[in-house]
């Protein structure tokens, strides 16, 4: 499990995340094609055995996935990881009620000969016994639940590097590491945005320059809110252009784009409700409403124009939910 030019390099990791509900750790193992996790329940003590710990496993492994030959069950048509980057929980920047709230995204680099994807994974977990469970000796689930490619897979391919990350408008942020390529992709297979990182080994290039592999290499790419709050207190105005010669003209011609809506011009009431629920926006013609109980099952799904909606709840078991709004923007509301 070392690299091909026999450095010792067996344990290399490139990602590490920490759940905090489960107070657990995951981390992504290229050369073993595997994403472990461990329990950070036990003393250091317990670690160094293999009892001890809400998983009572100790320092044992709690769960693996992506190549089981390496714990000598199945074969390679079990595989599911080549050489993945970026693992982790899905739980940054999003709500609970999001479909893939908890779940494990990380990026497949060599799935493919000239192909990248990117693949998020429903471990099954079992909060009785503290457990992941397996079926027939091999950790589930048998494959990904969602697996990306780009429109044009080989646009999306590196051996290396390269990230995912799921984004609150329902929508995918994906960086193809080698290419310093990055690019948001929709639910339908839609690129919508893509950017190319301008730098050459560190130092800006020229605009129009053609980039060749292992040029501009980007770890990965991720997408933080404005309300951030590291970015308290902090300038975020514009610093000027990377690139060399950049063409200050072409902004002008694409399609302005408005802020779709402000935050604060949604609103939902009463609250508590117990018949007709008011579901008032700002600034969108077409919106898609979709209402979660608190485990994050959707209940119903509504779309919606002209910046209000009365929903008839007055049938519905008293409780907490929540309201969504194209994706994007929650409120909690309770029925009584």
């Amino acid at each position: 499990y070392g690299r091909a030019d026999g450095h010792p390099d067996w344990m290399h990791g490139n990602a590490l995340d920490y759940n905090p509900d489960l107070d657990q750790i995951m981390l992504s193992i290229p050369y073993f094609d595997e994403v472990w996790i461990i329990d950070h329940t036990t003393t250091t003590q317990e670690a160094a055995g293999h009892s001890g710990g809400l998983s009572n496993r100790g320092g044992d492994l709690m769960y693996r996935w992506g190549r089981p030959t390496t714990y000598q069950r199945g074969d390679s048509s079990n595989q599911t990881l080549f050489f993945q980057h970026d693992a982790h929980w899905i739980d940054d920047f999003i709500d609970f009620a999001h479909p893939q709230f908890g779940k494990i995204a990380m990026f497949n680099n060599r799935i493919g000969p000239d192909y990248s994807a990117a693949n998020i994974v429903n471990p099954p977990w079992d909060m009785y016994t503290w457990s992941y469970t397996m079926n027939g000796g091999l950790f589930e689930p048998e494959d990904a639940e969602l697996t990306l490619t780009h429109p044009t897979p080989t646009s999306m391919y590196s051996t290396g590097l390269s990230s995912i990350q799921v984004l609150p408008n329902g929508n995918y942020l994906l960086c193809s590491g080698r290419w310093g390529y990055t690019f948001e992709l929709t639910p339908d297979n839609e690129v919508v945005w893509e950017y190319i990182t301008p730098l050459i080994a560190g130092q800006p290039a020229t605009q129009g320059d053609t980039l060749t592999v292992n040029q501009n290499l980007t770890f990965r790419v991720k997408r933080y809110p404005v309300d951030f709050p590291a970015f308290d207190g902090k300038d975020l105005s514009s610093k000027g252009w990377i690139e060399l010669n950049p063409d200050s003209t072409y902004c002008e011609i694409l399609t302005s784009v408005d802020e779709i809506m402000v935050e604060e011009h949604y609103r939902v009431f009463p609250n508590p409700v117990s018949d007709y629920l008011t579901v008032e926006w700002d600034g969108m013609k077409m919106v898609e409403i979709e209402i979660y109980d608190m485990r994050g099952i959707r209940l119903a799904q509504y779309t919606a124009s002209g910046g209000r909606k009365y929903l008839d709840l007055s049938s519905w078991q008293g409780g907490s939910y929540y309201v969504r709004l194209d994706g994007q923007y929650t409120r909690k509301f309770i029925i009584h």
